[in-house]
């Protein structure tokens, strides 16, 4: 992990925490769900997020809203991912994509396309079906988003696999190749690190593992308005190929 941009800035990943320009880095990041929003609240949205101490904001890319026709995608109107960053760079923050396959985020069918759930083969798995629809969703994301990254001199300094699967760390290696060898070259790769005191079952120092927790308990959650409830995502101190408890760094604020 690690990478440059053009300017000489550096970001990379030490085994208790980032550095950036050769100094000690914590990035505050927050989540933006850009095709839940209207295109033209997203730079104004943005604005908030930055004034309230975010500089790195996280989204995702729901297969399922790219993609509802299978061999169909769709990134136009307030599905256009490339208009989102954009408006990012105007806002002078940082992106970290998640690109899945598999997300959640509260979406139907962990954001796989309807039509998905209809093969025979298994999901989430290292089958060559599926993983040949993987590298066709990957793909079609890489398109959107090319020239956008770090290296390029843009804003996207991470890439996010899968979600919550903490216990196929040979799937998890198997999607960040895939996604090596379509383009995504970012400086920090992530996945969920959460699990029991054992820790999640990841690919040791391909990837930082994260997790989130709500500020807000199930049972008081409901009083909050539904764009008010809050998450903190961190990352684990300690040697980052495993993941602990105790964890401190990317504290976000789930717009």
């Amino acid at each position: 992990m690690g990478g440059k941009n053009p300017n000489g800035e550096t970001i990379n990943v030490t085994s208790q925490y980032f550095t950036r320009a050769g100094k000690p880095w914590i990035g505050v990041m927050g989540e933006y769900h850009f095709v839940r929003d209207a295109r033209e609240n997203w730079y104004r949205e943005l604005c908030k997020m930055k004034a309230g101490g975010i500089t790195v904001v996280a989204t995702y890319l729901f297969w399922i809203y790219h993609e509802e026709t299978e061999g169909q995608f769709d990134f136009t109107g307030d599905r256009d991912v490339r208009q989102f960053i954009m408006e990012t760079q105007r806002a002078d923050l940082d992106v970290v994509l998640r690109i899945g396959p598999w997300a959640h985020g509260e979406c139907r069918n962990g954001a796989f396309p309807d039509w998905l759930l209809q093969k025979p083969y298994k999901l989430r798995d290292n089958n060559k079906d599926y993983m040949e629809k993987v590298r066709i969703w990957y793909e079609e994301i890489y398109e959107q988003v090319q020239g956008l990254f770090y290296q390029d001199g843009g804003n996207i300094i991470g890439i996010q696999f899968e979600n919550e699967l903490t216990d196929n760390e040979e799937h998890l290696f198997e999607l960040k190749k895939l996604a090596l060898a379509i383009g995504f070259h970012a400086p920090i790769y992530t996945v969920t690190g959460w699990n029991s005191a054992y820790g999640a079952k990841i690919p040791v120092d391909e990837v930082v593992p994260v997790f989130g927790a709500y500020l807000s308990s199930s049972a008081t959650i409901k009083n909050f308005p539904r764009r008010g409830c809050s998450r903190v995502r961190c990352i684990p101190r300690g040697t980052v190929g495993r993941a602990y408890r105790q964890a401190a760094a990317f504290p976000a604020l789930r717009v």
